[in-house]
C-alpha cells in the first residue's frame, strides 16, 4: 500500500530537482558593454608616406633624342640607371650589394655594357636596356675596366690589368665578348679608348695618374702619337658622330680635388676650345655625345653632388638632368629607338 505514494513522492522530487537545475533570471549574465575605442599610433592616412616609387605612364621609347644609361649611388651604392634623353621614364636596372659602374649603351640603344665586381673583380658584362638578360663578357684575375661599343655596334673596345697587373692596356673583343685580343704593348697605363665613327682610329689617354694626356692610333695599335700638346691632364676622349672632333676633358688636381672642364678638339689636335666653365672650383667631364652630334651630356658637380648635365655640342644652353641627394656620374647617350645609328 506505501508503494503509489512512494513513488508519487519520488516523482514530486524529481520534478523540484530539475526545476532548481534551469536557469533562472538571477543567473544570467547581464548583456556586455560595448569597450571604448582603442588609440592607434598609426598616422592619418593622408600623412603615409608610400615606400615604393609612384607609377609613370611616360614608356623608356627615346623621347629627346634618345636614351641615357648612367650610374648612381643615389640608393647607397653604385647601379646602373636609364632615362629617356628628356629626363623622362628614369628606370633603375641593377640592383645588388655589389658595385655597377661605367655603362655604355650600344649605338641603337638596345643593350648596355657596364664594370661590376659582382663575381669578385671587375668584370664587363652586357644586358638588354630593360635590365634583363646579363652576360658576363671576361673572366679574368684581373681588372678589366671602361668597355665602349664600336660605331657598328659589333665590338667592344676596354681596358685591363690582366697582363700588366700594374697599368692598364688596351682590348678589343667581339660584342659577345668572344675573340679577346690586345692591341696596346707598352709599359704605361692606357685608359678610356674610343673608336672613331670609321673604327680605323683609337683615341685613348696615357697616364699615371693624373698626368694623363691624349694620344690616338690605328685601330691595330700601331703609329701611336700626341694628338694635344697642354700643360694640365687630358682625359676621356670621345668622337664626334661625325669623325671630325673629340670631346674631352682638361683637369688639375688641387687639394686632392679634380678641377675640369669638357673641351673640344679638332680630330687632327688643333682648335682646342673649352665649352664649360667651372670657374677653377668645380668639375664637369665625361662628356658623351648625342645620337645626332648636335648635343653633349657630361657630368658635374657644380652644385654641390655629380648629376647629369646636357649641352648643345657648342656648350650654350646647359641643362640638369638629374637632381638627387647622391652623386650620379658617367652618362652614356645611345640611339633614339632599336633602329637609331650613332
Amino acid at each position: 500500500m506505501f508503494k503509489p505514494i512512494f513513488k508519487a513522492v519520488l516523482f514530486f522530487a524529481l520534478i523540484v530537482l530539475i526545476s532548481a537545475c534551469g536557469p533562472t533570471e538571477d543567473t544570467v549574465p547581464p548583456s556586455a558593454t560595448p569597450a571604448a575605442p582603442v588609440s592607434t599610433t598609426l598616422p592619418a592616412t593622408s600623412t603615409v608616406t608610400p615606400t615604393f616609387p609612384p607609377t609613370t605612364s611616360i614608356p623608356l621609347d627615346g623621347r629627346g633624342g634618345g636614351v641615357i644609361a648612367f650610374y648612381s649611388e643615389r640608393d647607397g651604392n653604385a647601379e646602373i640607371y636609364i632615362m629617356n634623353a628628356d629626363e623622362s621614364a628614369e628606370t633603375r636596372l641593377t640592383q645588388n650589394r655589389f658595385r655597377d659602374v661605367t655603362p655604355d649603351i650600344s649605338p641603337d640603344g638596345s643593350q648596355i655594357v657596364f664594370v661590376s665586381n659582382r663575381d669578385g673583380n671587375d668584370e664587363i658584362y652586357r644586358m638588354d636596356r630593360d635590365g634583363g638578360g646579363v652576360t658576363r663578357l671576361t673572366d679574368e684575375p684581373a681588372q678589366d675596366s671602361y668597355p665602349f661599343w664600336s660605331p657598328d655596334g659589333t665590338k667592344i673596345i676596354f681596358c685591363s690589368k690582366r697582363d700588366d697587373r700594374l697599368a692598364y692596356e688596351i682590348y678589343v673583343m667581339n660584342s659577345d665578348g668572344s675573340e679577346q685580343s690586345r692591341i696596346t704593348h707598352t709599359t704605361v697605363s692606357e685608359e678610356w679608348a674610343y673608336l672613331s665613327l670609321d673604327m680605323q682610329q683609337i683615341a685613348y689617354a696615357i697616364g699615371p695618374f693624373p698626368e694623363y694626356k691624349l694620344h690616338v692610333m690605328n685601330a691595330d695599335g700601331r703609329e701611336p702619337h700626341l694628338l694635344l700638346e697642354t700643360d694640365q691632364n687630358a682625359a676621356i676622349p670621345k668622337w664626334s658622330r661625325d669623325g671630325k672632333m673629340i670631346a674631352y676633358n682638361l683637369f688639375v688636381l688641387t687639394g686632392g680635388n679634380i678641377i675640369g672642364d669638357v673641351f673640344l678638339v679638332e680630330a687632327d689636335g688643333s682648335n682646342s676650345r673649352q665649352i664649360t666653365e667651372t670657374g677653377g672650383v668645380y668639375v664637369s667631364e665625361n662628356p658623351y655625345w648625342s645620337p645626332d652630334g648636335r648635343r653633349i651630356v657630361f657630368q658635374s658637380n657644380r652644385t654641390g653632388n655629380f648629376q647629369i648635365y646636357v649641352m648643345n655640342a657648342d656648350g650654350s644652353d646647359q641643362t640638369r638632368l638629374t637632381n638627387h641627394d647622391g652623386n650620379d656620374y658617367w652618362p652614356s647617350w645611345g640611339g633614339a629607338d632599336r633602329g637609331g645609328s650613332r
